[in-house]
Parts: structure tokens; C-alpha cells; sequence
């Protein structure tokens, strides 16, 4: 299927459970009312589903390069309760330039050790992307 539609405009024009998979990588940050984009792709996806998301991380220089980019991200937004009563997160990790790359296997693995490192040490030693895996929550 072809489709051409923008993103920023919901409802989508899809029945609700019709994906087995949405894959958005660096889609996110380009649309307003996030919060709401995730709701439409939840209404979306199949029970047994998976949203698959790739976006910059807001300490990472691509975040703010990029002049059409409308919102940072990071992984707190997906342990946020407003998410949590939706999703659930099945894998999280936070990706680094090359030489900053050996903080991958000591940053991932944790939440607390993820929102220790967005506290306290992103921006002197930032990412450069989030991927995280989302199952919806659904009956």
C-alpha cells in the first residue's frame, strides 16, 4: 500500500488494530502533540503489536541542528505515566558516536541508571539517538 498522508493530522486513516508493527524512525520528532500521535498509533496497532521508535536524543547535536525538528525526546517520555497506562516498554537503549560508544554497556540494561545519566551527565557526555521497542497495553 502506497499512501502519502501527513502525520501531523489524526485521526490516520486506518482501522483501529490493523498493524502488526509501526516502525518510526526520526519521525517523531518532526510532529507536534506527540503525546497524541502515540494514542493514534496505539488505537492503530494490534494487541500483539509493536511500536518501534528511533528519535534523537535531546543531548545529541542532530536534535538541534535540524531547524524542522519540533520537540526533543528523551527516555523518560517513555516511562512516563501517560505512556505507561498504553505501553509498555519491552527494550530501551540510548546510542553514542563512536567515541563515546563504551557508555552504551554501562548506561543501558537500567532505567535508573539511564535516568541517573539524563540527570547529571547527558549533557557533558551526550547520545546520540533512543530506540526503544513499545508493545501496546490492550484487552
Amino acid at each position: 500500500m502506497n499512501l502519502v498522508y501527513d502525520l501531523n493530522r489524526t485521526p490516520y486513516p486506518f482501522k483501529d488494530n490493523f498493524f502488526d508493527e509501526v516502525y518510526c524512525s526520526h519521525i517523531l520528532e518532526h510532529l507536534y502533540s506527540t503525546y497524541d500521535k502515540f494514542l493514534e498509533i496505539w488505537r492503530i496497532l494490534k494487541p500483539n503489536g509493536k511500536l518501534i521508535v528511533k528519535v534523537p536524543h535531546f543531548s545529541s547535536n542532530n536534535t538541534w541542528s535540524d531547524p524542522t525538528h519540533v520537540r526533543p525526546f528523551s527516555c523518560r517520555i517513555f516511562y512516563h505515566n501517560l505512556m505507561q497506562d498504553k505501553y509498555k516498554v519491552e527494550h530501551i537503549k540510548i546510542t553514542f558516536k563512536r567515541h563515546l560508544k563504551p557508555l552504551q554497556w554501562i548506561i543501558n540494561g537500567s532505567e535508573s541508571r539511564i535516568k541517573l545519566w539524563e540527570s547529571y551527565l547527558a549533557n557533558i557526555l551526550p547520545a546520540d539517538n533512543i530506540y526503544v521497542v513499545l508493545t501496546p497495553k490492550k484487552l
